[in-house]
């Protein structure tokens, strides 16, 4: 049922706000029995989840508001576009970022410099 599939999508969602730091929070302390929480940056994970929930809201309006065929077709390729587009930059960023962890730190991967 598409009713049914809309709502489960949009209360996992919303509830993805809470329930995504709380997850954080429970995974990094059994997991790595460390504080690693401190070091986690709870405005970008906050943000994201900003970003998701509010692109999901303007989706919804539009859809409710614009009833034409047109329009959806040209959505529906405008967003396939932009999801690929995300996959690829996400792959680029991935692949050439944080290349050498070792430079950064000072360290030398030599014997001791001799």
């Amino acid at each position: 049922d598409l009713a049914l599939s809309v709502t489960m999508t949009a209360i996992s969602t919303l509830l993805s706000v809470l329930l995504m730091p709380l997850n954080l929070l429970l995974y990094c302390k059994h997991a790595y029995h460390a504080d690693v929480i401190h070091s986690l940056d709870f405005n970008s994970l906050f943000v994201a989840l900003t970003v998701v929930i509010s692109a999901i809201g303007c989706g919804l309006f539009v859809s409710a508001k614009v009833h034409s065929y047109r329009f959806n077709i040209l959505a529906n390729r405008c967003g396939s576009y932009a999801g690929l587009c995300l996959v690829g930059y996400s792959m680029l960023v991935s692949n050439t970022a944080g290349g050498n962890e070792e430079e950064e730190k000072g360290g030398s991967s030599g014997n001791g410099g001799n």
